[in-house]
């Protein structure tokens, strides 16, 4: 991607060698050009890599298909990976607006130890929901953010999780029916050259001389192999995350959280379990608290004389976010109404 986006670097820093304080400002627009539409070379650069490989399949491995049924049915699927990066670009992550800012807040409860009431964006200037998190390459705050996708060049939130989703399922079609099929174009070929005495390095040299379909049915299942198996590891993280109700940004919270538990920093104010309220502190190592009680957490202290604890377990601190698979499932899916 930086071969592409270093001619337009380059380009902006001789124009401002040469023309002085006066490229000052065309600079900062070319450049803010750049790193806003920079990205989408990575969806781009994609959907060409498989453009190509759809092109060398269909041009050189068809031919060698047998089967009339997978001759016919395999050109349908060539735009569907194609479809869903497309769709999952153009889609809405769940941007937080002045709009629908309080439909926001009003649909998760603060749970005070990955996110706290009160606490403002100091970009967006208005009070973060919880389970939002700023980006500053989407350029605003994403509402159930999970991570900043790069193939997609979109944030993964509230409203796109399907999409995202969509795109990891139908990618792994593609790689699992590639490497079925042009496994059964190698394996017919595969015991002529075992006949002939090729084994080891030397099998594989003898198919890569065979012919270019042969050369280009090996070089696209090692590939459907090796991006499947990446493919999936990706989508048993998210299945995982599902699972215990959180996304990819609340994970990487709660590692920092069970790290300072681990440490002794951690302490919470034990307040009763119908309230369905944490109130969580780090001690600092001066002795001091990383932060302090804002007023809605002072009133919940003195109305409950809730004591002051070291968190020691682990199960001492509730997600309230994890409310069992499927209902998890349904909040990633189903997109809420705010807009």
């Amino acid at each position: 991607m930086w071969l592409l986006v270093l001619p337009g670097v380059i380009l902006v820093v001789v124009y401002s060698i040469v023309y002085g304080s006066k490229s000052r400002g065309s600079g900062r627009f070319i450049w803010h050009y750049i790193s806003r539409y920079g990205g989408y070379l990575v969806p781009i650069g994609y959907i060409g890599l498989m453009g190509y490989f759809f092109y060398e399949f269909h041009r050189h491995c068809l031919p060698l298909l047998q089967s009339a049924t997978h001759r016919l049915w395999i050109p349908l699927n060539y735009p569907i990976p194609i479809v869903t990066i497309i769709w999952g670009v153009l889609s809405d992550p769940g941007l937080i607006t002045r709009a629908n800012h309080a439909k926001v807040m009003s649909v998760y409860p603060y749970d005070r130890i990955l996110f706290m009431p009160m606490n403002e964006c100091r970009t967006c200037h208005f009070e973060k929901p919880a389970r939002s998190r700023h980006c500053s390459t989407c350029n605003g705050c994403i509402a159930l953010a999970d991570h900043h996708c790069l193939f997609l060049n979109r944030c993964i939130g509230a409203n796109n999780y399907k999409q995202f989703m969509a795109f990891l399922f139908t990618t792994l079609y593609i790689f699992i029916y590639g490497g079925i099929v042009t496994s059964s174009i190698l394996l017919r070929l595969i015991p002529d050259l075992l006949e002939q005495g090729h084994r080891g390095r030397d099998l594989f040299r003898s198919i890569l001389r065979v012919g270019r379909g042969y050369r280009a049915a090996a070089c696209m299942l090692i590939l459907c192999v090796l991006l499947g198996i990446i493919n999936v590891v990706f989508i048993a993280a998210q299945v995982k995350y599902i699972y215990v109700g959180a996304t990819t940004n609340e994970v990487t919270k709660w590692e920092d959280v069970n790290e300072l538990m681990d440490e002794g920093k951690l302490y919470m104010y034990e307040l009763p379990a119908e309230t369905k309220q944490s109130i969580v502190l780090q001690r600092l190592s001066d002795g001091t608290w990383h932060r302090s009680l804002n007023s809605q957490e002072q009133q919940l202290v003195s109305k409950y004389k809730a004591p002051l604890v070291q968190i020691t377990s682990h199960e001492s601190v509730h997600n309230i976010y994890d409310e069992g698979f499927r209902r998890n499932l349904k909040t990633r899916l189903c997109s809420p109404n705010w807009k």
